[in-house]
């Protein structure tokens, strides 16, 4: 069945983005990398670029992580300069201290102190929080305070997940895609098959149900039937390593 594309202000207006990145993606947990990117050490840290924002993780006194807007309370000064590479990290020890007017924040953002300022009410300084959770061993971030809980937005998937232990995994390795396209472009693409059979012949064939239909009729929830003795997404279509423990045959 057929239906109406969005019109074409919808794909490159900036009022649109704009309006789109207020309602939409600010209102949604965003995966920004794993948890353990952040080192274990009380204080340590790692700078996020969530949507142009700069973000800093901090691994708390009680190991937990929390997310801030890289900014001082005081002036807006950057915390920790952005201008390098991204993802890049340090340690703050015992507090963060602003480089400006050395305003001092302790890990968990809460306001500790500045010089020659006194009579200020700590509870109105701490540093901006954003919304930060994690499932699996991934971080997510959402910039707006509002919005349903990151287990509510996973919805099923931790369910259909469940046999893998994805919170022990490490990262092998990162590949980085700038995609010169509005952001929806890539979920619809993403979303859909239709485009399998003529762009992906590598991937039929492996998935032949791919070829016609874009795999429509496939029972997405029980797993992806491979052709007969593949049974992985290689090229070859099998692995020497050893499967997850617990998987069932779906």
């Amino acid at each position: 069945m057929l239906e109406r594309s969005l019109p074409r202000a919808a794909y490159v207006d900036a009022t649109v983005w704009e309006r789109e990145r207020e309602l939409v993606l600010n209102r949604s947990w965003m995966c920004v990398g794993r948890a353990d990117q952040v080192a274990a050490t009380p204080g340590s840290y790692r700078l996020i670029d969530l949507q142009g924002e700069s973000i800093l993780a901090v691994r708390g006194a009680d190991g937990t992580v929390g997310t801030f807007a890289n900014l001082c309370r005081h002036r807006g000064a950057q915390l920790v300069d952005s201008s390098g590479a991204e993802g890049a990290g340090g340690c703050f020890r015992a507090m963060i201290r602003c480089p400006y007017h050395q305003w001092t924040y302790s890990t968990d953002g809460s306001w500790r102190t500045a010089p020659d300022v006194g009579g200020l009410d700590p509870t109105d300084l701490g540093l901006y929080q954003r919304a930060c959770d994690s499932w699996g061993g991934f971080l997510f971030v959402r910039r707006s305070p509002d919005g349903p809980p990151l287990a509510a937005e996973l919805g099923g998937v931790v369910d259909r997940l469940g046999n893998y232990p994805l919170a022990d995994l490490v990262i092998g390795a990162r590949l980085t895609y700038e995609v010169a396209a509005n952001w929806k472009v890539l979920a619809e693409n993403y979303n859909e098959c239709y485009h399998c059979g003529p762009v992906h012949p590598e991937l039929c064939d492996l998935v032949p149900s791919f070829r016609q239909g874009g795999g429509s009729d496939l029972d997405w929830e029980r797993g992806i039937p491979h052709r007969p003795g593949a049974y992985t997404f290689t090229t070859a279509g099998t692995t020497s390593r050893r499967p997850f423990p617990g998987l069932s045959a779906d």
